[in-house]
């Protein structure tokens, strides 16, 4: 689950990703423009200081909401724009009319991607195009807390999981261990593995994950 670079020199165009549904963020710590791709679905890259540590002081996480079908594009400007981005993804399997079966990284929440940004930030990224809003409530950016986006960011990256419509009514129950330990959902297959969904009540997301049934406790 290693990320793989891709340098780019002076006057050297980014290479196009819009067919991918990948993460991507910058690193300022390398040498000229250098971005991470990662080499599978639901991995997730992160910025670097100067020493080449992790650069959190005075930044958190936001959900971005984008116009229809722009999560790729969005997220391939804030990297230009030097934005650590994260864009969530699943993979699917779609049959072409001629037969032949292609493997497509879609966006896991659509319309939706999340940014790590100091408030200095926050006009460079709405002023993205195709960038709608920074959710929060009446023009105040309400951010992520940083156990949901570890859980978020780590869970991608061990469990399958895949988008479901918003649903937050019916039998619930709470994953006891792994890496959405402490989280409740809504639960849509009783044997095991169960499967879960999960909401995100701050942008009206659910996501459908599987868990064995000794790590779940019905509510």
């Amino acid at each position: 689950m290693g990320l793989l670079p891709y340098s780019t020199t002076k006057g050297e165009k980014m290479p196009d990703y819009s067919g991918y549904g990948e993460a991507l963020c910058r690193r300022p710590a390398m040498s000229g423009s250098q971005f991470l791709r990662p080499a599978v679905t639901g991995s997730y890259s992160f910025g670097c200081t100067d020493n080449g540590t992790p650069s959190s002081e005075n930044k958190r996480w936001f959900a971005l909401s984008t116009h229809t079908h722009h999560e790729k594009r969005v997220a391939i400007r804030l990297c230009e724009r030097g934005i650590e981005t994260f864009l969530p993804t699943y993979r699917s399997t779609r049959d072409w009319s001629n037969g032949r079966k292609v493997r497509l990284d879609l966006p896991l929440l659509p319309n939706y991607l999340f940014v790590h940004i100091s408030s200095a930030e926050r006009v460079q990224v709405i002023s993205t195009p195709g960038v709608v809003s920074i959710v929060g409530r009446r023009n105040n950016p309400i951010p992520v807390s940083n156990e949901e986006m570890e859980r978020l960011l780590f869970g991608l990256r061990v469990a399958r999981v895949e988008p479901h419509p918003y649903l937050n009514e019916g039998a619930r129950a709470r994953i006891t261990a792994g890496p959405f330990a402490g989280l409740s959902g809504v639960i849509l297959r009783e044997k095991s593995p169960v499967r879960i969904v999960l909401s995100i009540e701050s942008i009206k997301q659910s996501i459908l994950i599987e868990v064995p049934s000794y790590d779940v406790m019905p509510l």
